[in-house]
């Protein structure tokens, strides 16, 4: 059993390994080789790009992941209708008798193409056996390296086509110069809500009970409504009967000089070619691409994307670390056939309207940025440093990137009232059980919660003191005596609040320091990660787990879960 895998839907999401050195030299070898081939059969038409593309990212020593192997995975015969940059399709020429007479099968170039083709076959063999490799990612990444892939992202940008070419083609485009906007479903990234508190102030304000929006804008929003359920020739048409109101509800006219919000629009569903989503997230990458680099670099560019096809509009939130990552804000919103339209209209009126202070509030960032004075690492963590009573000095980026929509960070925290700094880690998540880290944490089993907080937007803050390692990370034959003894411990607190921890694996024990019996110490263990805990009989199991790991029986996703489980799962950690 890998106790490392991860769990339920982020199992198929990327790991960043430490790949042995042996398994990565032939690895860069046969990348080596592949790039060879690939040369001649580029210059005669094959559109190898995206082959090539994932090569770069093995010569670099980027993390091997499964949407990679999913493009070696392609034929090279296969390979003769490709869109090129322009955004038109490629035809690659297939001939059926090469230029000295000789038959197709014997022809030079197909000859290369099925030594190739052998060779993507064998570098697919090392990469499976360098994502096998290890049994647990690696969370530690040096700053340089984050910021180095964070001017890839930026080069990327630049060197792109058109964001409109960009978004007929995103799927290659993506395989060319992925950035994170969840298509394909790998390619989802931490949460943008984290990043700044300007998305959270929107959410929170569409979400906060209160009185309705003003009468005028109310009006505003019904006239958009009634002009986007008309039927336009054009685009262009479309656009310019909309963004007056737009605009008006926004009190907002043109651009400002860093872009805060960016808006594309397609005339109706299916028309343009692309998704207007798609293309906002381009627009966002080509515009801040282009924006002056001491502005870029003095933070991690929180923009607003609206989305505009036919009688529907979209809020996206767009945010630049080590890549360009943006995500919706907001579900599609209708503007056509509601029977109650002024209702709608309402609520139309409230959303456009909560954008409206979250833009100035992104100005006023801009505006008092000091540029002069930020550290490298500003531009790959939260903007926000205070959480209570404490203030945070980020020391990392984020450590979590191989988990999809997952965030925690490396910190230096600081009381008011204190003058030495405590050495920290920052998690953000959807769910985490305060009762039962506080309760292992009053008893010396789980590391001192600082601070909890919700977020809104659906999103927890927890800080926490940093331990020691983990016992996945730790080359042990036999989990330590006295680490038994703790998680038994730990266990039985939780079980006796009725509670269950439900992700009982090497990953989340803590190994630290006891002071044994006759003098000395000895290993002891912690539990970290209460992301699962629940009541037993009453918390649910996510409704997919990794299906190579070994759970116990009774374990299925969907399913309550039980304390028994977690007495399995202990019964089998003790036997190893």
């Amino acid at each position: 059993m890998s106790e490392s895998k991860k769990r339920g839907s982020n199992s198929g999401s990327s790991h960043n390994r430490k790949i042995p050195r042996t398994l990565e030299k032939d690895l860069i070898m046969m990348a080596e080789r592949l790039q060879r081939s690939l040369a001649p059969l580029k210059n005669h038409g094959y559109h190898v790009e995206y082959l090539e593309c994932v090569i770069t990212k093995i010569l670099n020593k980027d993390p091997v992941t499964e949407y990679y192997l999913g493009i070696l995975g392609t034929p090279i015969g296969q390979l003769d209708r490709m869109p090129s940059n322009s955004g038109d399709v490629v035809t690659t020429p297939t001939p059926t008798v090469g230029p000295d007479g000789q038959r197709l099968d014997f022809h030079p170039l197909t000859l290369i193409a099925q030594n190739a083709d052998v060779e993507r076959e064998q570098l697919i063999a090392l990469c499976r056996s360098a994502l096998d490799s290890s049994d647990r990612p690696s969370n530690t990444k040096d700053v340089r390296v984050l910021l180095s892939d964070r001017r890839r992202a930026i080069k990327n940008g630049i060197q792109s086509p058109a964001p409109r070419h960009s978004a007929k083609n995103f799927l290659y485009e993506q395989r060319l110069r992925a950035m994170q906007i969840g298509r394909p479903f790998e390619t989802t990234g931490p949460p943008v809500v984290i990043y700044h508190d300007v998305f959270l102030k929107f959410k929170s304000l569409i979400n906060k009970k209160g009185p309705d929006p003003e009468s005028e804008d109310v009006a505003t929003a019904l006239d958009l409504m009634q002009i986007a359920a008309e039927g336009y020739a054009d685009e262009q048409l479309r656009v310019k009967a909309m963004m007056p109101k737009i605009e008006k509800l926004l009190k907002r006219l043109g651009m400002a000089e860093v872009p805060t919000l960016i808006v594309e629009a397609n005339n109706e569903v299916g028309t343009g070619g692309c998704d207007p989503g798609i293309r906002g997230a381009y627009s966002f990458r080509k515009l801040w691409a282009s924006v002056e680099e001491s502005v870029r670099d003095a933070s991690c560019c929180p923009s607003f994307i609206l989305s505009v096809t036919g009688p529907h509009l979209t809020i996206h939130g767009g945010i630049l670390t080590t890549d360009f990552i943006v995500q919706p804000l907001t579900e599609t919103l209708g503007l056509a056939n509601f029977p109650d339209p002024y209702g709608r209209a309402r609520y139309i009126a409230r959303v456009m309207v909560a954008l409206r202070p979250c833009l100035k509030d992104l100005e006023t960032f801009y505006d008092s940025l000091d540029i002069t004075e930020v550290s490298e690492i500003a531009r790959l963590v939260p903007a926000t440093r205070r959480y209570g009573d404490f203030t945070l000095t980020y020391t990392s980026g984020n450590l979590q990137q191989d988990r999809i929509g997952r965030a925690m960070f490396d910190a230096k925290a600081k009381r008011d009232d204190e003058l030495t700094e405590t050495l920290v880690k920052v998690k953000f998540t959807p769910r985490y059980c305060r009762e039962a880290h506080e309760l292992l944490a009053e008893n010396g089993l789980a590391p001192r919660l600082l601070h909890y907080e919700e977020l809104g937007g659906d999103w927890v803050v927890a800080v926490m003191e940093a331990g020691g390692n983990d016992l996945a990370s730790q080359e042990l034959s036999r989990v330590p005596d006295r680490a038994l003894k703790d998680i038994k411990a730990a266990l039985a607190l939780l079980h006796g609040k009725n509670l269950v921890f439900g992700d009982f694996r090497r990953p989340n024990i803590l190994l630290c320091h006891r002071d044994a019996a006759g003098g000395g110490v000895e290993e002891g263990a912690m539990l970290i990660d209460f992301d699962w805990v629940g009541k037993d009989g009453e918390q649910k199991y996510l409704p997919r787990l990794n299906s190579e790991i070994q759970w116990p029986e009774g374990v299925e996703g969907g399913k309550v879960m039980r304390k028994e489980h977690d007495d399995a799962m202990f019964a089998l950690l003790a036997s190893l």
